[in-house]
Parts: C-alpha cells; structure tokens; sequence
C-alpha cells in the first residue's frame, strides 16, 4: 500500500493565493508557506507537510514529524491523512507500531469512500490483525473497494467466494472477480482465473484458456505460473517440447526467490539441458534453492561440494548440507551423511553415526543404505554384530535391486539354520508390504569406498 501525496485543498490554496496577492508572503518558500498554514491549522497544509517530512522534499526526513502532521490532519478529518497515519501505526514508522490503531484510522478512512483503505480493512478483517476476524466483514471492504476497481480486492473478494468464506461458496463470483483483476493485468487474479478453467469451476473447462491466463500470470511476474509454463515447455504439453523455453521461466520464477525455479535453473545448467552445461552456474542456483530451504537442492549442493563439482572440494560445507537434508527427511543424504560418518570424510569417523544414518535411508527404501547397514551388522561395527539382522537387509536390498547384495546375502545364509532364514524371508515380506515403497536408487547417492 502506498502513501498519500493528494495535495492541499482548495480553500487553503486559495487561501494562499489571496495572501500572496496581498504580498503578505513576500520571500517565502513553499515549505515554508505550507508549515504556516498547517500551524494555522490548515487540514491540507497539514496533510501536505506530513508528506514532505515523510519523503524528505526540502526538509531533513523525519518520519516522527510526519506523523505529528498526519494526525493532525487525520483527526480534522482528512482522508489521506488518516490512510497515511494508519500505514506508519502498520509499520511502526514515527510512532509505535500499533496494530488496532492501525485499524481504527484504516476504518476511518475507508468510511470516507478510500478505496485502498477499504482493501486494508477488509484484509485486516480477513486475517484478525488488530480487530477480530470477520470474513462477513473482510467481504463486505473488499466489494466496496473491488468496486472502486481495486484489482486486489477483486482478487480478495474472488478468493473468498471460491472458499466460501464471509459469502457462500459460488465458483462464478469468484470467477467474475478474478477475470476483472485479471483484465487489470493482475498476476494473481490471471493465475486464479487460469486454475479456475483447467478445473472447469465457475468456468467452462478450457485447456487453452487456462494456459492463456497462466501465460499473462507468468508475464506479469507470477512465479507460480512461470514455474507452470516451463513445465508445460519441458513435458511439451500441448507443445514440441523446448528445453530453451523451459529454462527461461524456471529462471524467470528463481529471479523472484522461487526455490523450484532455482534448482531447476540449476538442474539445467548442471546436466546442459537447453543450455550449456556450467557446474559453477549449477552450484550457484542450487545455492540459492538449498538456502530457501529445499532438501533436493540442499543434497545436490552437497554433493556438488564432495566432489568439487563447479566449487571447491569442501568435505566439512557438504556435511552442513547433507545434515540439513537429511534431517528433512531427503533419503539420499541420510545416505551420503552415513558415508561421510563410515569413512571419516568431513567428520571424525563414527560407526555409530554411520548405522543411524543408513538405518534412515534404509526405512525410505534405499537399497544401498540397506546393503551398508547389513555390512555393519555383518563386521559389528556401530552396531552389535547380528548375522541374522545382516541376512534381513541384504534381502531387502537383493529384492530391490541390488545384485551384489545378493551375493553377499549367500554368504551370510551359509552361518544361519534353516529356521533363521526361513525366519529372515518372512520379515522381509512382511517389510515390504508395511512400507510399499519405491526403490531410492538416486543419482549421487554412494557406497563406503567408492
């Protein structure tokens, strides 16, 4: 929400023009004209000189004295004094921030027909910022200023008749809100608009109407929609696929903090997809998605660092990053993390570590944190030596895949009685039908010495 600068009003103009006419100001600067007047208690001289300690135009800025002279002219009633003074109550700018002041002058001045006033209370009503939350409210601010044209009202005011929230639910209003901010260029109502056709609610179902409101989204810096429409080039969805085309928007959407965009940016780059292969370029955005938190990203920066793929070999930053996704839940880096702790890259060597971090990764169906496990059981190493619970894992890797586990199982059967592997078999099925999960063979995931 932007600042007031509506100027003086007439009467004080004239005002001034009369004196002026008279030579009483002789030698006066505007400034200091527009302070006489708001000291003679001139509501628009006031307002004005608010706006000028605001932005600092030809005084030092001083958002104190700002608000002085806002609520000054706020409480002889003008509203663009009162709009101002509720955004720096909002903000805590020259007075303390005061979240139900905020709201009183915000109401104040929306009473007096201010559109961006009305968003504000109707928002503030929506979310109980200050007043008690009262969609009935929110719905009855947002149409008020929906209708003075505001494309974020009208986007609100789509929002709420899509979820049925203040008003009943009805897809068509909705429909007719986001189509006008979407006819103002708003990303938000195009985006809304566009999910509204691909799902046929409001609005006849339309494949390529939809992705007509997604593109003008996308246009207009809706990172969603970018994230959207590169998908569509990547697949070919509708289209011959075009890597090119695909990375433009996943780039446009990183640009705008998107962590998808980033690491799919980064993806591009690192394996030359529509674009040449650059690891450095790589690194960079997948260090741009693993800061906003994304596991893929944080795993595939670490790797990156492991290896001195596009940075410099750092063993101790790839631990960082592994830990980060690891402790998300990404089954790959519990992985790579039981590695580093096995083999001492990074980290003190642990076993104990090492078995914690492969059981992890084992749960998630990776067969080979299943097959290191298994090897710990079978050395009792970080574990307590367990031939039959070796047995058990190297089964459960065979049966997902993996060869050498197979191998090693033989060996391991030869030390345990027809009754443990009639045992261990049993376990194993009963594991696969409790976890039904697919097989984690991910790219850079490792093995101790390889």
């Amino acid at each position: 929400m932007k600042r007031s600068t509506r100027s003086a009003g007439p009467r004080a103009c004239a005002l001034v023009a009369a004196l002026l006419g008279a030579g009483l100001l002789p030698g006066c600067s505007d400034v200091q004209k527009t302070r006489l007047f708001a000291h003679l208690g001139h509501s628009g001289a006031q307002h004005n000189l608010g706006v000028l300690y605001a932005d600092g135009l030809g005084v030092p800025e001083d958002v104190v004295e700002a608000a002085k002279w806002f609520t000054r002219a706020a409480r002889a009633g003008r509203a663009d004094s009162q709009y101002n003074l509720a955004l720096m109550y909002t903000e805590g700018e020259g007075v303390e921030r005061d979240e139900g002041e905020a709201a009183r002058w915000f109401l104040k001045a929306a009473q007096q027909g201010r559109a961006e006033a009305q968003l504000a209370i109707g928002v503030i009503h929506a979310n109980g910022v200050g007043v008690s939350e009262d969609d009935a409210q929110a719905a009855r601010w947002l149409k008020l200023a929906a209708d003075q044209g505001s494309s974020e009202a009208q986007v609100g005011l789509g929002m709420l008749y899509a979820h049925g929230e203040g008003v009943p639910g009805d897809d068509v209003e909705a429909a007719r809100w986001f189509r006008q901010a979407a006819d103002q260029d708003h990303p938000e109502g195009a985006y809304s608009l566009a999910v509204l056709h691909s799902q046929g609610r409001g609005v006849e179902e339309d494949a390529s109407e939809a992705l007509k409101w997604y593109r003008l989204a996308a246009e207009h810096g809706h990172a969603d929609a970018q994230i959207l429409l590169a998908g569509r080039y990547g697949a070919g969805g509708g289209n011959a696929a075009d890597p090119a085309e695909a990375l433009g928007w996943h780039l446009r959407a990183a640009e705008r903090g998107h962590p998808i965009g980033a690491f799919n940016t980064a993806r591009a780059y690192e394996r030359g997809t529509g674009v040449v292969e650059d690891d450095a370029e790589a690194a960079r955005w997948y260090t741009l998605a693993a800061q906003s938190g994304l596991a893929d990203a944080q795993f595939n920066l670490a790797y990156m660092l492991a290896a001195g793929e596009g940075v410099l070999e750092d063993d101790a930053k790839a631990i960082e990053w592994y830990l980060k996704a690891a402790l998300e839940g990404n089954a790959p880096a519990q992985l790579n993390l039981g590695v580093h702790y096995d083999e001492g890259e990074g980290v003190q060597e642990d076993d104990v570590e090492a078995a914690k971090w492969y059981r992890m990764a084992a749960e998630q169906g990776m067969h080979e944190a299943q097959f290191n496990l298994a090897i710990l059981y079978a050395t009792g190493e970080g574990v307590p030596q367990d031939l039959l619970e070796s047995h058990f894992w190297l089964s459960v890797s065979e049966a997902a895949g993996n060869r050498t586990a197979g191998r090693v199982r033989g060996t391991i059967e030869s030390k345990l009685t027809e009754e443990q592997r009639a045992g261990s078999v049993e376990r194993v099925l009963a594991w696969q039908e409790e976890h039904a999960l697919p097989t984690g063979d991910a790219e850079g995931a490792s093995f101790p010495g390889s």
